[in-house]
This record gives C-alpha cells, structure tokens and sequence, in this order.
C-alpha cells in the first residue's frame, strides 16, 4: 500500500538522518504506520502518518526500548484513527498539506535551503503529532527547562514559523475544485479545529438549531457551546419547568442522541377566537340553515318516491319518459340534490326553496351516465325532475310548477297536468325570452356563422 508520495518519502528520509540516524524504528512499527485505517475513504493521510514518523524520530533517550524509540506506540496509532478525533486529523492534514507548499514556495524561491526547509516541517509535524495524543511532555522539548505547551494548533504553526523565521510566510490559496474532498471540509485550519462550536457546526449542531431528541422524542434547542460540553433546552409552551441538559462533545457527535428537527414548532394562537365559536360562527349558522333545508328536501322527496318508479330514462338523447298510464296529478316530481348542492348563493341555479325570509338555491346533482350503473359515480341522484325537457309550445307540455309547503319551507315541484300514457316523455312548458333579448341572441349567433 502507497501511502506516501515521492516529496514525503523523501522527506522521511533527509529528515532521519540529523535527527533520527541512530534510531531503529523496527518492522512492526513501520507496518503499523503503512496499515493505519483512518475511517475516511477519500484520503491515506499521508502528512499525518509523516507525523508520527518524525515525532518518533525525535524520541527523547528515556523513551527508547531495546535500542528502539517508543514515543509513538501502537496504543497511539489505535486512538488517532478513532472517529472521535476525525475532524482535528482532517484538519490537521490540510495546514500540513498548506505548511508543505509554504516551504516548498521558499526553498524553489531560494529563501530557504532545502536542509532548513525540511527542519522547518520536521519540527512542525513533531509537534502535531504530540499536541494530537496529548503527548507533549513525553517528547525531547518536553525535557527542556524552559518548554511551554503548545496550547491549540494555532500556537503550534505560529512558534514554529516564527522560530524558523518564517512568519509572515503564506503558501499560495488552494481553491475548492483542485482540494480533496476531506481537505476541502476543512480549510479552517489548525486554530479552530480544538473549538468544540466549530467541530460540532461541522457535523450539524449549529447555535439556535432545533433537535429531536431519540429517546424522549422531545424537541431541543442547542443554546450554548461550554469549554466540555453542549448545552440544550427543551422546547416547549406548556407550564411545566423545562429541561436543560449539557451533553458532552464525544456523545453529542457519535452517540448521534440528537436528530435535526426539519419541521415546524408549535405556536400558541393569540388570535380572538370568540367569534369563531359555535355560539357565534356565522359560517356554522349558515351550515345549519343549509342542512336543515337539505333535511327538509329529502323529507318531501321521499313523500314523492313513488313518483320516481312510474317513470323510466332514456339517452342519446337525454330523456324521462312514462312507463305506465298515470292519472293527472299523481306524478309529482321533487327537485332532490345532495346536501352541496343546496347553496345559500348562486348565481346559476334556477331553482329554489324558501323559508320566511331565506332563500337556497339547488343546483342539479350527479346524474346518471350511459347504461351501466356501476360505472356512475358514487354520489348519482336519481331525480327525474332535472332530466325534464322544457317546450315554448304549451300544447306540447304535460307537466307545471306546483309550490308544495309544510308549513316552514316552500319547493317547486312538478306535477302532470294531462293523463300520461306509457312512452309519454315529460315535457314543461317555459314561456319564451323576450324579443329584444332573442333578437341579440339570433344576431350574435349568425355573427358567429360568419367566422
């Protein structure tokens, strides 16, 4: 497995020489560097592999075993590829990656030589290495007298350049579409990758951010970011005191406890309500109009049901005809809709029921189409009085309007006016429009011929 470039490898090998050049480092620990499995498929890590290299190359004498450095153990090499700490590794690469260029930029432009530049990054991933397993003291300028901790990423890229004379000093910025996709994530750099707000906004935790929480299923809002932890409180409108909790950073990532919450968080009304209650719903009182008339058709329909089996429909065309002999008078014929039907407006329906004052108006319901009943739709009336065909000739007509009341609401129905034989169609007589307005109608029509 290449794990390493060219300039890296190298690299290893100019920097082993002043630092290193006693120090065997063994088979296994060579294998265990190679066999690292960092859990990301997009990158091997190569600068970050380069610092456990160089930092177990710098091994003070009180870390060496049998001739061998063990600053860096397997134990090290088994944290580091934890997912805990994928985010500071991905960064890390990426400003290793940028110090690299920073160098490289200096050496070609003969500002350093190539032996200073590989010291000025020999000492720089050294020191990532230790700040990354909290080794810092274990190393050889954790010996010296007058060390200080490096106390965030920033500190150690900053020391470092400064000593070696190099502040100041910038590589050229990389751009999105030449960056790996690991890298990319992670352009803030060392200094910001030790913040627990800006690791836990990478992975979604952003301040003001609702949360669903998996166990309770009650929903939080991420209120602050503490030096350990992670603070929530619940959202909630009810009386009750509301929980707050502190999670800690590994358990807030990885345990996954809490799911972004996409939709929308309850509001209480503020609204006047009152005159939307029964007692003063304008819309409910028009409803109960509605549905009282509506009763009150279906009541005198079903007085006239008989009516409906003494005749039979006919299509191609649209027709209701007698089906037996009918006496004058006993067909009687109820405008029946459904209950939508019976509107308090409309500005097409021709017939209507009254009560007092009110007026509804009944439009024609769902009538029956072609011969095969089971394809009709579910909510087909059955109503001979909307399929009656109207006549300007009184001689033709067999039926009139006749008002029908019990006392609170008044309908028009139709009743035979002349004993009907079988076949017999159903035919109203309605009176002609004037002749101005058929004069209009007549004009606009052979107008239209024309086109």
């Amino acid at each position: 497995m290449n794990v390493w470039g060219f300039e890296q490898t190298r690299f290893l090998d100019a920097v082993s020489k002043p630092y290193g050049k006693s120090k065997f480092m063994g088979e296994t620990f060579w294998t265990e560097i190679v066999n690292l499995q960092f859990p990301s498929a997009t990158t091997k890590f190569p600068f970050v592999r380069t610092t456990l290299v160089t930092a177990n190359l710098c091994c003070p004498k009180n870390k060496m075993v049998d001739g061998k450095p063990r600053l860096i153990t397997k134990t090290d090499m088994q944290a580091i590829v934890r997912k805990q700490l994928l985010l500071q590794v991905q960064a890390a690469e990426t400003v290793l990656a940028e110090h690299w260029e920073t160098i490289a930029e200096l050496q070609e432009s003969g500002k350093l030589t190539i032996k200073e530049a590989y010291a000025a990054f020999g000492k720089l991933t050294s020191r990532v290495a230790l700040y990354l397993l909290k080794k810092q003291k274990d190393g050889f300028e954790g010996k010296t007298a007058n060390f200080k901790e490096f106390v965030s990423f920033v500190d150690i890229k900053e020391r470092t350049k400064a000593e070696m004379g190099l502040a100041g000093a910038t590589a050229q910025a990389s751009t999105p579409e030449n960056d790996d996709v690991a890298s990319t994530e992670s352009q803030v750099g060392l200094d910001t990758v030790s913040d627990p707000k800006w690791i836990a906004a990478k992975a979604g935790f952003k301040i003001g951010g609702i949360f669903t929480h998996k166990e309770s299923r009650k929903l939080y809002r991420l209120d602050e970011y503490a030096a350990a932890n992670v603070r929530f409180t619940e959202v909630h409108l009810g009386p009750r005191d509301l929980d707050e909790l502190s999670v800690g950073y590994d358990d807030l990532i990885f345990k996954k406890q809490f799911i972004p919450y996409a939709g929308k968080l309850q509001e209480k009304v503020t609204a006047d309500l009152t005159p939307y209650h029964v007692d003063n719903n304008k819309h409910i009182a028009s409803e109960l109009i509605r549905v009282h008339a509506f009763q009150k058709l279906v009541e005198f329909a079903t007085m006239q049901a008989l009516s409906e089996t003494m005749v039979e429909y006919f299509v191609n065309p649209s027709e209701v005809r007698a089906k037996e002999k009918i006496a004058t008078g006993d067909l009687v014929l109820v405008p029946l809709t459904d209950s939508s039907k019976v509107l308090l407006k409309s500005s097409t329906a021709k017939v209507t029921m009254t009560s007092g004052n009110t007026t509804l108006y009944l439009e024609a319901p769902a009538k029956p189409k072609g011969l095969d009943a089971t394809e009709w739709r579910k909510d087909t009336i059955v109503a001979a009085y909307w399929s009656v065909k109207t006549t300007d000739k009184k001689a033709e007509s067999n039926l009139k309007v006749r008002k029908i009341n019990d006392g609170v609401y008044t309908i028009s129905a139709y009743v035979n006016t002349k004993v009907l034989n079988a076949f017999d169609k159903l035919v109203l007589y309605e009176q002609p429009a004037p002749m101005a307005k058929r004069a209009r109608h007549t004009e606009s029509r052979h107008l239209g011929d024309l086109d």
